[in-house]
């Protein structure tokens, strides 16, 4: 009975650190591959206004295609009736 106690002990300790080896070897590998993963993420001035100029085109564009729509629904709406 005891021998039992401890063959399952010693597997699970085995197991465990086998777990455990294969979970640190797969962390450095994935560290030297690819690094901590902390990239700075460089935005200079230049990106920012063209980013602000896209956002402005944009809206613009979203404004027009929502009268464009009003009118089509009031020119829908005004066929319906005749």
């Amino acid at each position: 009975m005891v021998f039992a106690y401890l063959t399952g002990i010693t597997l699970d300790i085995i197991t465990g650190t086998i777990f455990w080896t294969s979970k640190q070897a797969y962390n450095g590998i994935y560290y030297l591959m690819y690094g901590n993963g902390e990239q700075e993420l460089s935005i200079d001035k230049k990106t920012i206004e063209l980013l602000v100029k896209d956002n402005d085109k944009q809206r613009e564009e979203i404004s027009q295609l929502s009268n464009n729509i009003d009118i089509l629904t009031k020119y829908i709406k005004d066929k319906e009736k005749n």
